[in-house]
């Protein structure tokens, strides 16, 4: 099951909400390849050829963007614990997005991001329900 999450700024008061996580329709193949932009769809189905499924890990996670200055929600997709995952682009404007959250520590995320919108170190971050 995944988080929903309430990220503000302290400064500039700017707020997004975002999905981390992943959840039941994310079991499918095709759907963790429709989660990515279009122009991804062939390298994050190489990636899953690559392994048997289910032995890789579909999640979004948390991002700052520099070039449309959000917070988003990215697909990550990771072929064992040990390997670097796979990392979508933002999906407002199609650039690569500043290092995404660990899954498992919004906190340490929060404290080494800057707003995107305005550069402060005040991000707040809030989990707000659950999705699936």
């Amino acid at each position: 099951m995944g988080e929903v999450v309430h990220v503000s700024c302290g400064v500039c008061k700017k707020i997004w909400r975002c999905m981390t996580g992943s959840g039941l329709a994310y079991a499918y193949r095709e759907n963790i390849v429709a989660a990515f932009q279009e122009k991804e769809w062939e390298k994050v189905t190489g990636l899953m050829a690559m392994s048997e499924f289910p032995a890789y890990d579909f999640k979004y996670r948390l991002a700052a963007c520099s070039n449309c200055h959000n917070v988003v929600s990215v697909p990550a997709i990771a072929l064992s614990e040990e390997e670097e995952p796979y990392t979508g682009l933002c999906p407002l404007c199609g650039e690569r997005t500043e290092e995404p959250a660990a899954e498992d520590n919004l906190e340490e995320w929060r404290q080494k991001t800057a707003c995107p919108a305005c550069s402060s170190r005040r991000l707040e971050v809030t989990e707000i329900g659950n999705w699936d």
